[in-house]
């Protein structure tokens, strides 16, 4: 009896520890625009957008910081940015392809294109700035 207690906390611990989980997928754009994307298991998203990795001798705060909510449908995702105002509200579709995203529509900054592919992983690049824990990141665009 003992060892079906310690298999069920143990069961349910990793049962736990996967509905906090974090998918994480990234862009390098030619433009040295970095985009970390981070699908959460709680049904939300956050997207934090670097601009040009020379700009980080510069300032420590040029990057921007955005979310929202998302609903996967098959091998689509369709990405609801939150805002100030609901009629201000941006949509986004990717399509799964293997473990990467490829955004189909719209285009909805200048370094967000279509046919753009996110790769599974975390930003290499952003990651490796040196001033990546101190970015004091802008909410919203």
């Amino acid at each position: 009896m003992k060892k079906i207690h310690v298999f069920g906390v143990f069961f349910l611990l990793i049962f736990m520890i996967s509905c906090q989980s974090t998918s994480f997928f990234f862009n390098e754009s030619e433009n040295e625009t970095y985009t970390e994307l981070q699908i959460k298991s709680n049904g939300t998203f956050i997207e934090y957008v670097y601009f040009n990795v020379q700009d980080s001798l510069m300032a420590d705060d040029y990057g921007n910081v955005i979310g929202g909510s998302y609903e996967q449908i098959g091998d689509t995702l369709f990405l609801v940015y939150g805002s100030v105002t609901e009629k201000s509200v941006i949509n986004e579709v990717y399509l799964k392809k293997g473990n990467d995203l490829i955004k189909l529509e719209p285009i909805t900054y200048s370094h967000h294109y279509l046919n753009m592919v996110f790769a599974q992983g975390k930003s290499p690049k952003l990651r490796a700035l040196t001033n990546y824990e101190s970015i004091r990141w802008r909410e919203g665009f």
